[in-house]
C-alpha cells in the first residue's frame, strides 16, 4: 500500500485452531485518491443546470445537460479516471491517471478536450500530494488552451 496520508498502527491478532495467539504490530497508510485494483466508482447526472445560484429560487435552464464520471483502480497503484459532459453547445471528455512515485508521493494527471460553439480546447491538469513526517503538502497546475469550455462555464455564462 502506498505511504501516502494519514497512517497508524494496526494490531493484527491471529487465533489458531488450537487457541495459541499471535500478535504483530504493522505501520498502515492510506491513500483516498487511488481505489484498489477492480474497484468502480461512477457517477452520473443529467437535468436542467440551475442558473443564478444564492440570488434567485427556481431559475433553471430551459435546456437539459449532462455529466458522468467514472473512477477505475487498475491495480493497487494506478487509479484511472474519466469524465464526459454534454449540453449548452458543450460537449466535454476527459481522462486521468493517478499514481504514487516513490513512498510518500501521489501523482494526478489529466488532459480533456471539448467542442463549444466557439471552437475547440483543451485542458491539461496535474497535480501531487506527498507526506513529510506530520505534514502533507499538495499541489496542482492547469491550463487551458484554444477555445476550451465546459458545463460550469457555459451554465455561467447563460445565468447573464
Amino acid at each position: 500500500m502506498p505511504v501516502v496520508g494519514n497512517g497508524g498502527q494496526a494490531r493484527v491478532v491471529i487465533r489458531d485452531a488450537s487457541g495459541r495467539i499471535s500478535e504483530t504490530t504493522t505501520s498502515f497508510y492510506t491513500a483516498p485518491l487511488l481505489l484498489r485494483q477492480g474497484l468502480l466508482d461512477f457517477s452520473l447526472e443529467a437535468g436542467f443546470p440551475r442558473r443564478n445560484f444564492g440570488t434567485y429560487s427556481f431559475d433553471y435552464q430551459t435546456d437539459i445537460a449532462a455529466s458522468g464520471s467514472a473512477r477505475y483502480g487498475w491495480s493497487d497503484n494506478l487509479t484511472l479516471e474519466g469524465h464526459v459532459e454534454a449540453g449548452l453547445g458543450v460537449l466535454n471528455a476527459g481522462a486521468g491517471a493517478i499514481f504514487p512515485v516513490g513512498l510518500t508521493t501521489l501523482v494526478n494527471l489529466a488532459l480533456s478536450g471539448s467542442h463549444t460553439e466557439d471552437g475547440s480546447g483543451v485542458r491539461l491538469f496535474s497535480g501531487f500530494e506527498t507526506r513529510w513526517g506530520g505534514i502533507t503538502l499538495t499541489g496542482s497546475l492547469e491550463g487551458s488552451f484554444g477555445r476550451y469550455g465546459d458545463l460550469a462555464a457555459a451554465t455561467s455564462i447563460a445565468s447573464q
